[in-house]
């Protein structure tokens, strides 16, 4: 039968860090990293878990650590043990100080790692930080991933549905983006309307 596109690619990632020259351990670290990330996809949390903890044995640069560490904090939520998840997401924080791209990811994880523990005032924080980074990026899909993550923890918060900050994440959701389909824009606007009791709306998006 034919394999998954990220499963095959994900094979050929950690291929290519096997014949990384050891001395190279940061490209190593960061090919372990691109295969773990597509592993992620296909939800093969074993082997992600592994290679990520090869990269982190290996990798000393800092921004490697954190993007290491941020993924091996999905890794946990996926298997809903959200406080492991925030402690791996908070470790992932410190080091990336001076990568807005990276730190408005972290912060989005930790936002979801938050509602998940049910504290709600610090998703909205982390959310909100989530926006801030992401606006000094000034790619219009980080900022459609960071405002659709913000609008969901206030409305899990109880703030109710943000529909011009929603509307604004949608207008810049990146398609072509590798994040997960739960950090898409357009899954998190159509679990709001599910949950809003737009079920019609929500089944046609969600189809």
């Amino acid at each position: 039968p034919a394999r998954p596109a990220p499963d095959a690619a994900a094979e050929l990632s950690e291929l290519a860090a096997e014949l990384t020259p050891p001395a190279d351990s940061e490209l190593r670290a960061q090919r372990l990293i691109q295969a773990a990330v597509l592993l992620l996809v296909v939800g093969d949390l074993e082997r992600a878990d592994r290679l990520l903890r090869r990269a982190l044995e290996i990798a000393s640069e800092d921004g490697v650590r954190a993007r290491a560490l941020q993924l091996a904090g999905q890794l946990a939520g996926r298997r809903n043990n959200w406080p492991a998840a925030a402690e791996l997401s908070m470790a992932a924080r410190q080091l990336a100080e001076g990568r807005p791209e990276l730190l408005a990811a972290i912060e989005c994880d930790l936002a979801f790692a938050a509602v998940s523990i049910g504290v709600f005032p610090d998703a909205i924080d982390h959310g909100q930080a989530a926006a801030g980074y992401a606006a000094a990026v000034g790619d219009e899909g980080v900022q459609a991933v960071a405002l659709a993550v913000l609008t969901m923890v206030t409305f899990l918060g109880g703030g109710g549905v943000a529909r011009d900050q929603l509307d604004r994440a949608l207008a810049l959701e990146d398609h072509s983006r590798a994040d997960g389909i739960v950090m898409r824009p357009s899954f998190m606007a159509a679990l709001l309307e599910l949950w809003s009791g737009q079920v019609s709306a929500a089944v046609a998006d969600l189809t």
